[in-house]
């Protein structure tokens, strides 16, 4: 069956020239128990040769497309291929992404950007999630990490904005809705925001240390304790090095193709 999953690859795609890194990335999908459609590895093929093409691939540490097919698949990192864990039953939906309570679920990365990071640095770094759905409560955690002294997070701030902290330096958005949010540390006095490709807010705010804990998604890791969880729901969640403005236009665009293909 031309474009089936069998025995932990996808039959029919080495041949169609399709990316590796997709390729692998489904091999690992379905090591972890999901499938990969024939139509959908030809949407995340796309989406990261695209990003290949754009120079901004070798810029992304982590990267979860969670509005996918099924758990395994949203749960499986593009760059890494590794799986990130639902704790206490975060609501998924197929093409949608992932819902949290605002009280007890989350997800949990295997990703310390102190021990893991390769483009994720102290003065070059992002932080990054196509919003599906925004639970506009006060502290509600789109993700991050927070060591008691430095953080890298970003959540709602009760309006339709968000406040973030990016290694040391604070940064608050100006009009959020919907859509992909950003924020992204360039230099050691340089951070900005992103709201759907366009600049939402800046910040000359020094950058210090980055917390060397794991991130979490919809809630924020406070030495190994989830705390802020998020309501809102989430169709990516990525993090990695200094993006341009260039950088989060190209993002955008790329995310936004692969989002309207799946009617995320």
């Amino acid at each position: 069956m031309p474009g089936a999953v069998i025995g932990g690859s996808v039959a029919g795609f080495r041949s169609t020239g399709a990316d590796s890194d997709a390729e692998a990335w489904a091999d690992q999908v379905v090591i972890n128990g999901g499938t990969v459609s024939a139509g959908r590895l030809t949407l995340v093929s796309n989406f990261i040769s695209g990003l290949k093409a754009d120079a901004v691939w070798t810029k992304c540490d982590r990267f979860w497309l969670e509005a996918a097919e099924n758990q395994p698949s949203a749960l499986t990192d593009l760059v890494a291929r590794e799986l990130a864990t639902a704790i206490n039953s975060p609501t998924f939906t197929v093409d949608r992404g992932y819902t949290g309570n605002s009280t007890s679920n989350y997800i949990s990365t295997p990703y310390n950007p102190v021990t893991d990071g390769v483009a994720y640095v102290l003065a070059s770094a992002h932080l990054g999630a196509w919003i599906r759905t925004v639970n506009a409560v006060n502290a509600d955690m789109v993700g991050g990490s927070d060591d008691g002294n430095q953080a890298n997070w970003f959540y709602s701030t009760g309006t339709p904005s968000f406040s973030g902290s990016a290694n040391g330096g604070t940064i608050d958005t100006n009009n959020v809705n919907t859509g992909h949010q950003m924020w992204t540390r360039t230099g050691t006095t340089t951070v900005a925001a992103y709201s759907n490709g366009s600049s939402s807010g800046s910040s000359g705010s020094g950058s210090s240390a980055i917390p060397s804990l794991d991130i979490y998604i919809l809630a924020q890791n406070a030495i190994g304790s989830p705390n802020n969880h998020g309501g809102h729901q989430l169709s990516a969640f990525h993090m990695g090095g200094g993006l341009t403005a260039t950088d989060v236009s190209n993002l955008f665009s790329r995310l936004q193709t692969y989002m309207t293909a799946v009617g995320a």
